[in-house]
């Protein structure tokens, strides 16, 4: 107010009061002081004009600030009514008038959220913090993912509120979900590092695989699994392809947690940011030890059926060949002279028997052999088997059936099947010289075959016996292969068994492991309705 009188004064002390009409000195003086008052008023009314163009500018900025905003905002007084909101409100809603004010908030809340609303709506006013909520609005289109923050306005006492569109940063997260969903319900292993080589993430099918919680791997190397058997110029290549930012192709041998080796094929990838610095790797693995070795039975069936091309030849011939040669040795035994004619010739007609013998096990292996089919359960063949058991073992072992599924109909030759069934008890009973329990199981299974899920009736023999040494097991289904193991087979019980099952749609499968004992598998195909699966 002091600089206010000063300028009024200098104002003043600048104009020629002799040009005043004024005759006495009080009047001057009284004039004077009229002068500078008026002064002072013009120069507050110039002052407050320009600071209501500043309030009127500030005003215009606030209101575009606040109608700009990428953030709904609204005053609610203490019933919910909107008394005043901005334009980005509107937008959120979808709605095209000019003003919601005066209606009720809740009007726009979409209606399965409206309770949760309505019950935490004090919360707002009680809480000095304020409160934040996540609900849906209504919306023309479809409903609007909101985050409503609310605080008691402590000047005017109404609500202020934020609302923030979520909608698109929802639909992202949930594409996230079901992209890791995706990744985590995979049939290959994917798991993700730092930069640092260390576990940030691994899906189920990793778990799976090796054996290790995800807990137990997370934060971890990835060559915590190694087996050693992995060269290492392999793990050379694989870090000289990442050093260069390149994908790398190859396959790893690793170990489970119960310590079984297994091999895995990788694709493994190195993130980078935007600045060309590595961020992330990320491997997707597929475990092809299954694979191998379907691919080395395959071969191994390859060999057999080779096998089974030329034995089957070889068996007509010597069947042709057998036959005069037994009908004269027979005619010999018949019109023998003397007692070492006779014994000559019944020696000849033993050995040509048992050759005929051989080569029926030779045909049926090849598939050659003649079958009669008849519908039958599968229990009933094992109630046969069971049977002849003791005949077949003795006196110090002891069979033990476990039948799931009593239903299961098969249609084939009886006798055919027995005698495969045979083949493979025996060799269970020669691998348990001091005797034991063999145990015969009889359930269904779904297996692939001839490129389509089959349904089967499958008969698992297992023993307790000695086992089949890795080196013998692809040869055990091989014709007059022979080995300690099966020291008392003739060597065609086995690829008898085979040719047998497979000569009624079927396969054999086993697994075996030294010491512990081996388990034969025969899958033959059931019937259902009628019609052969």
């Amino acid at each position: 107010m002091d600089d206010l009188r000063k300028r009024a004064e200098d104002f003043i002390d600048k104009m020629k009061l002799e040009d005043l009409d004024i005759s006495k000195k009080d009047n001057l003086s009284l004039m004077y002081e009229l002068l500078v008052h008026q002064r002072e008023l013009e120069i507050q009314n110039e002052e407050i004009r320009r600071a209501n163009l500043e309030l009127e500018e500030v005003k215009n900025r606030y209101i575009d600030l606040y109608n700009s905003s990428p953030v709904g905002y609204a005053t609610l007084n203490e019933n919910g009514i909107i008394l005043q909101h901005n334009i980005t409100l509107l937008k959120i809603l979808h709605i095209d008038e000019p003003t919601i004010t005066g209606k009720a908030f809740s009007n726009f809340i979409h209606k399965e959220d409206l309770k949760i609303f309505l019950s935490t709506f004090r919360d707002f006013y009680s809480k000095p913090e304020g409160k934040t909520l996540e609900i849906r609005l209504k919306n023309i289109k479809k409903p609007t993912y909101s985050l409503i923050t609310g605080k008691k306005d402590t000047l005017q006492g109404g609500l202020l509120i934020n609302v923030t569109d979520i909608t698109e940063i929802k639909e992202s997260h949930q594409k996230i979900v079901n992209y890791l969903n995706i990744i985590e319900i995979a049939p290959v292993s994917i798991i993700i590092t730092d930069k640092n080589n260390r576990i940030i993430y691994l899906n189920k099918n990793y778990s799976d695989i090796t054996g290790y919680s995800k807990d137990e791997l997370l934060g971890k190397d990835p060559g915590s699994i190694k087996s050693g058997r992995t060269p290492g110029e392999t793990y050379k290549q694989l870090w000289n392809c990442m050093k260069n930012k390149q994908v790398w192709n190859g396959s790893f041998i690793n170990k489970k947690k119960d310590g079984t080796i297994f091999k895995e094929e990788a694709k493994i990838v190195p993130v980078v940011d935007e600045y060309g610095a590595v961020t992330n790797y990320v491997a997707v693995k597929t475990d092809i030890t299954e694979k191998e070795m379907m691919e080395k039975k395959e071969a191994q069936l390859k060999h057999l059926r080779s096998l089974v091309t030329i034995s089957g030849g070889i068996a007509h011939h010597l069947n042709n060949i057998n036959t005069p040669i037994l009908l004269m040795s027979e005619d010999l035994y018949r019109n023998a002279k003397t007692e070492e004619d006779r014994k000559k010739a019944e020696i000849i007609v033993k050995s040509v028997n048992r050759s005929t013998n051989i080569i029926n096990s030779i045909l049926k292996f090849s598939k050659n052999s003649v079958i009669y089919r008849q519908k039958i359960e599968a229990k009933e063949i094992l109630n046969i088997l069971s049977k002849r058991f003791k005949q077949i073992a003795g006196i110090d072992f002891n069979l033990i059936l476990n039948i799931s599924d009593s239903g299961l109909k098969i249609e084939v030759d009886v006798d055919m099947m027995l005698q495969a069934l045979e083949s493979i008890l025996k060799n269970a009973i020669e691998s348990m010289p001091s005797g034991g329990d063999i145990k015969i199981f009889l359930n269904k299974e779904m297996a692939l075959r001839y490129g389509n899920n089959m349904e089967f009736a499958v008969i698992a023999i297992e023993d307790q016996g000695t086992g089949i040494p890795d080196h013998i097991k692809p040869h055990i289904f091989e014709p007059f292969y022979t080995t300690k193991v099966l020291r008392n087979a003739t060597g065609l019980g086995l690829s008898e068994a085979l040719g047998i099952v497979e000569q009624h749609g079927g396969f054999i499968d086993f697994t075996s492991e030294v010491n512990k004992g081996t388990t034969f598998k025969v899958y033959i195909p059931i019937i259902i309705e009628g019609v052969k699966k």
